[in-house]
C-alpha cells in the first residue's frame, strides 16, 4: 500500500474508536445508527472540532496536550450527559451508583476476559444491517480510490502553491491564526490537527488530506442527493459514480485531483446546513439547540472558505425563505439569524485584525474572495467548457420546468428540491455577473459538486414520472441499478482520462520524497539533524530541522567537518564558537531520473551529483560513519553521523 493512504485509513480507525467510545457512553440503540443519524452527528462533531480549533489557536493554547484535555472533557461530558442540558446533580448520582455497582460485581466474581469481550462484541454488533450507510461508505471509498489512481499524474504536491500551504500548516504550531496575510487558515488548522492526531508529518498530512476531503464530500453528496431525490440507495449511488469517474464532463483538473481544497471542505459543512434548514428534524426538534448547532456549522464554513459563506449560503437562504412552509418559518428564521450572527462575529474579528496591522478592511475580502493560488484549466474535458456549462444550465432550466407541476401537485414533499434547483440555476449564472469579487477558479470548484446534485435531482424527477407510468418490483429496481452502474463504469473507463497515455507520470520523485521526510519527522528529534537538498526543501525544513544547500555541502562542508572533528572535545572552545558545531546527523538527498525520462524540478542538479559523491567518499576516508538511509529507483539518501545516538528519538530514550 502506498504511504499516502496510511493517513486516511489511520484517521478512519481513530473515528471508529471515537464512535465506539461514544456508544459505550450514551448507550443508544444501534438501529439509530442510520445514514441520517451518522451524518448529522458527524457534521455537528466536525463543526465543534473546527470551532474549538479556532479558539484554541486564538487563545495561544493549541498543542497535543490541550487536544487530549478537550477529548477527555468530551468523553466525561458524554458520560454524565452534560451536552443535552439535563439535571446534572441527578445524573451524577445515577452514574456514581452505576459505577459502584460495577466495581462491587467485579470484586465478587472472577473476571473472565473472553466472556467480557464476547459480551462487549454482542452489545456493539448491529442487529440490522443498514444498507444505505454501507452504500454511502462504499461509494465514497470508490471515489477516493478513483482520485488515488491519479497520484502519479499529480502536479500539485511539492509545487510552489503546496509549499506555501505547508508553511501555513507549520505556522499553526506557533499558535498563529493570522499569518503575514489575511487568508483564513481553517483548512490548514484542520490539517495540522490531522497530523498531530495520527502522528504523521505535516508534509504527509498535507499530501493525503485531499483524499479525506474527497471521501467526506462524497458521503455528504450521497446523503444530500438521497434526501432530495427521495431515494435511499440507487439514485445517490449512480450520481456519485459521475463524481468518481466522469472527469470528462466535470470542470475539474485531473492534474490537481489530490489538491486539498478549502472550497470542497467548506461544502462538506454547507450542504448539511442546507438540509438542516429544509429538514429541521434531521438535526433536533429543540429550537435552542437547532440555533446553537447551526451557529457551529456556519462558523466552520466561515473560517474555512469565505467564497462559499458569502456567495452560496445567502443565495440558498433567500430561496429557502421565498419557498418555505408555514410550519418551518421559525427554523428558517433561526437559520438566517445564526448565519447573520456568525457573519458579524467573523467580520468583527477580521476588522479588528485589519485595524491592528493598519490595513484597509477591503484587503480581507480581496485575499479571501480573490485567490491567486488557484487556476482553472481542464485538459480532460470531452466538450468545450462553455458548451458544457450551457448543457448544465439547460438541464437546470428543464428540471425547473418539470418540477413546477410536481410541486403544485405534491406540495411540501418537493419543496426542498425546488429550493435547491433555484439555487443551482442562480449559482451557475453567477459567471455572467461582471464582478471582480467572483473568483471563477473557486466558482468552478464549487460548481462540480452542485452538478452532481443536479444530476441526482434529475434522476429523482425521472424516477417520479416512471413511477406513474408503471410500477416495478425491487428485483427490477436493483437489476436496473446493476446494469446502469456497470454501463456507466464501462463508458467512464473507456475515456481518454483513464487511458495509459492520460496517466503519464509527471513527477516520479515526489511521493518517495514525502515518505522520506515523513520518516525523518517521526523518528528524529527536531533540529538535531540537517537535510541537504534542493531549494524546494527550504519550506519543509522550517520549524523542524536545519537546511543545507548543495553548493555549501560540496564547497565548504569538508572544511567545516575537518575543523569540527579536530576541536569537538574542546567544550570551552565550542561554547565560545557555537557556529563551529555541526548537526548530529546529516541527510543528503541525491535525486535523479533515468536519462530517457524528462528531467524533474525535484532532481539534484547534475553539476552537483559527482561532487556530492566525491565529498561522501572523502568523509568515509576520514572515518565518518556514512550509510544509505533510503534507496529507491530515482532517489538515494545518505546519512552522515557526527554524533552517535544523538538524533534518533528511540536511541535517545534508551541512552537516558
Amino acid at each position: 500500500m502506498n504511504t499516502v493512504l496510511l493517513g486516511p485509513f489511520r484517521i478512519m480507525l481513530v473515528l471508529l474508536f471515537v464512535v465506539l467510545i461514544y456508544q459505550m457512553m450514551v448507550r443508544h440503540e444501534l438501529k439509530r445508527y442510520n445514514l441520517d443519524y451518522v451524518m448529522s452527528r458527524g457534521i455537528i462533531a466536525g463543526s465543534a472540532v473546527m470551532t474549538t480549533l479556532f479558539f484554541l489557536i486564538m487563545g495561544k493554547v493549541y498543542d497535543r496536550f490541550s487536544i487530549f484535555i478537550f477529548f477527555l472533557i468530551f468523553i466525561i461530558g458524554l458520560y454524565i450527559h452534560v451536552f443535552p442540558v439535563c439535571n446534572l446533580k441527578t445524573m451524577l448520582a445515577i452514574k456514581k451508583k452505576t459505577l459502584f455497582s460495577i466495581i462491587n460485581r467485579v470484586n465478587k466474581t472472577n473476571f473472565n476476559s473472553i466472556s467480557f469481550f464476547s459480551a462487549l462484541l454482542k452489545s456493539i454488533k448491529p442487529k440490522l444491517f443498514n444498507y444505505p450507510l454501507f452504500a454511502a461508505v462504499f461509494v465514497s471509498f470508490v471515489c477516493l480510490f478513483s482520485r488515488y489512481q491519479f497520484l502519479s499524474n499529480d502536479l500539485y504536491v511539492l509545487s510552489n502553491v503546496w509549499l506555501n500551504k505547508l508553511e501555513l500548516v507549520k505556522l499553526i504550531n506557533e499558535n498563529q491564526w493570522f499569518g503575514s496575510d489575511l487568508i483564513m487558515p481553517g483548512e490548514q488548522a484542520l490539517i495540522n490537527l490531522y497530523a498531530k492526531t495520527i502522528n504523521i508529518s505535516e508534509e504527509m498530512a498535507l499530501h493525503s488530506f485531499g483524499l479525506l476531503e474527497v471521501f467526506g464530500l462524497s458521503m455528504v453528496l450521497f446523503w444530500f442527493v438521497g434526501k432530495l431525490s427521495r431515494s435511499t440507495f440507487y439514485i445517490p449511488f449512480i450520481s456519485l459514480l459521475f463524481f468518481g469517474f466522469f472527469y470528462g464532463v466535470l470542470p475539474m483538473n485531473i492534474n490537481l485531483l489530490l489538491e486539498n481544497n478549502p472550497v470542497h471542505l467548506a461544502l462538506f459543512f454547507a450542504f448539511p446546513s442546507m438540509l438542516f434548514t429544509l429538514y429541521p428534524k434531521l438535526l433536533t426538534e429543540n429550537k435552542k439547540r437547532f440555533f446553537l448547532y447551526l451557529c457551529l456549522v456556519y462558523s466552520s464554513i466561515a473560517i474555512i472558505n469565505l467564497f462559499v459563506f458569502i456567495w452560496l449560503i445567502p443565495i440558498f437562504l433567500v430561496f429557502a425563505g421565498i419557498v418555505r412552509e408555514k410550519q418551518k418559518v421559525i427554523h428558517w428564521v433561526l437559520s438566517a439569524t445564526a448565519f447573520s450572527l456568525v457573519g458579524l462575529v467573523v467580520l468583527a474579528i477580521y476588522f479588528i485584525r485589519c485595524y491592528t496591522i493598519k490595513r484597509p478592511f477591503v484587503s480581507f475580502f480581496k485575499e479571501n474572495l480573490i485567490r491567486t493560488d488557484m487556476y482553472s484549466y481542464f485538459p480532460q474535458l470531452d466538450i468545450p467548457l462553455e458548451s458544457l456549462l450551457k448543457i448544465y444550465s439547460s438541464l437546470g432550466i428543464l428540471l425547473m420546468l418539470l418540477i413546477i407541476p410536481i410541486y403544485i401537485i405534491k406540495g411540501k414533499q418537493w419543496r426542498p428540491v425546488l429550493v435547491i434547483l433555484l439555487l443551482f440555476n442562480a449559482f451557475i449564472n453567477l459567471r455572467f455577473i461582471p464582478s471582480n469579487w467572483i473568483d471563477m477558479d473557486m466558482f468552478y470548484q464549487a460548481l462540480t459538486p452542485m452538478i452532481i446534485i443536479c444530476i441526482g435531482m434529475g434522476l429523482g424527477v425521472l424516477n417520479f414520472f416512471l413511477g406513474y407510468i408503471w410500477s416495478y418490483s425491487k428485483r427490477f429496481k436493483y437489476g436496473t441499478i446493476l446494469i446502469a452502474s456497470t454501463f456507466l463504469l464501462v463508458i467512464a473507463l473507456q475515456n481518454k482520462v483513464f487511458a495509459l497515455e492520460g496517466l503519464k507520470e509527471k513527477e516520479p520523485l515526489k511521493d518517495v520524497i514525502i515518505s522520506v521526510y515523513d520518516e525523518l519527522s517521526k523518528e528524529y528529534l527536531p533540529f538535531t539533524y540537517a537535510v541537504v537538498n534542493s531549494n524546494y526543501a527550504v519550506q519543509i525544513s522550517k520549524s523542524n530541522h536545519r537546511y543545507m544547500e548543495y553548493d555549501f555541502f560540496v564547497t565548504d562542508y569538508l572544511q567545516k567537518d575537518a575543523h569540527y572533528h579536530k576541536v569537538k572535545d574542546d567544550l570551552a572552545y565550542l561554547k565560545k564558537h557555537p557556529e563551529v558545531v555541526l548537526p548530529n546527523t546529516i541527510f543528503v538527498f541525491v535525486a535523479q531520473v533515468p536519462l530517457h525520462k524528462e528531467s524533474s524540478s525535484l532532481d539534484t542538479p547534475t553539476k552537483y551529483v559527482k561532487a556530492i559523491k566525491n565529498s561522501i567518499e572523502i568523509l568515509k576516508s576520514r572515518g565518518r560513519k556514512v550509510e544509505i538511509f533510503h534507496e529507491a529507483d530515482n532517489l538515494k539518501v545518505f546519512k552522515i553521523t557526527n554524533e552517535d545516538k544523538a538524533s534518533k528519538i528511540v536511541e535517545l530514550i534508551f541512552t537516558l
